[in-house]
């Protein structure tokens, strides 16, 4: 059975790798795949020299552009739209299987090991060819460390920056955080709710006690205390008020102090909407 799945992944096109240093299920592993017709191609020197050699990816990458903008902006739904079309797109959240927010760790499921994290991002910087395009991203995504020498190039490359109004990042935002897990049946409406006032717990402090009350009331009257119907909580103008909250008074201004600390660092080569980025990405990359 073992064989057969590991026949049935090369089979789809999966690149497959022996650990090769000696050992003896090593050997029985690569022996029962090639009688069975499967390719395979053994590493010497095993897990530990591939490990070596993704690890050093951090330290000397490829050339990089990093997309910056607000959250709400739709960078990670743009740069996974032209990931075929220009640059090789390494995604951060996606490795990391975390939206890079308190509202975000519920949507994703558990998060890789720290260990399997870098090693997907190492492949995908070992894979790619020319510059690499990322999503800018702190240094803590949920619970995973970006690596250091990763993030140091990030902060040295040029950026892109994406502009959104409130209109399409309150629209963004609740499409990914209320009607996505609402139309895929994961949450019910007074579960979502529930996790939301968790959400907003954990940042409390952050957003002192006045605006986190406004907030919350705000969050309340959305889901009318979780007792809201479904038709009502997939109404986008329901949520727009402890949206706009969390934007203007969180993570607008912790994005744009982020962003100043590395200004002298961060040389912007171009700021545009989301048509006008495209267009530059796309005509880059011919």
């Amino acid at each position: 059975d073992r064989v057969a799945r590991w026949n049935s992944a090369i089979a789809q096109g999966a690149s497959v790798l022996i650990c090769w240093r000696g050992g003896l299920r090593s050997q029985i592993a690569s022996e029962w795949i090639r009688e069975s017709g499967g390719e395979i191609v053994k590493v010497q020197g095993g897990y530990k020299a591939i490990r070596r050699e993704l690890l050093n990816h951090f330290e000397a990458p490829p050339t990089m552009l990093v997309i910056s903008g607000r959250t709400g902006s739709g960078k990670t739904e743009m740069l996974r739209r032209l990931g075929g079309v220009g640059a090789p797109f390494v995604d951060l959240e996606w490795a990391a299987r975390h939206r890079g927010s308190s509202f975000g760790r519920a949507f994703t499921g558990a998060q890789p090991s720290q260990t399997t994290f870098e090693n997907t991002l190492g492949f995908a910087l070992f894979r790619a060819t020319g510059e690499v395009w990322l999503e800018d991203e702190s240094t803590y995504i949920g619970e995973r460390v970006v690596p250091r020498g990763l993030k140091r190039a990030m902060e040295a490359a040029p950026v892109v920056w994406l502009v959104a109004g409130d209109d399409d990042r309150v629209r963004r935002i609740h499409q990914e955080y209320v009607a996505d897990p609402l139309q895929k049946e994961a949450y019910s409406v007074s579960q979502l709710y529930a996790w939301h006032r968790v959400a907003l717990e954990r940042i409390r402090v952050k957003l002192g006690g006045l605006k986190f009350a406004e907030i919350s009331r705000a969050l309340s009257r959305a889901f009318r205390g979780g007792s809201a119907t479904l038709e009502e909580a997939l109404e986008p103008s329901r949520h727009r008020e402890w949206v706009l909250g969390l934007l203007h008074s969180y993570y607008d201004p912790l994005y744009d102090y982020g962003f100043a600390r590395q200004a002298e660092q961060r040389k912007t080569v171009f700021r545009g909407d989301e048509e006008e980025v495209t267009a530059w990405l796309t005509s880059r990359s011919v």
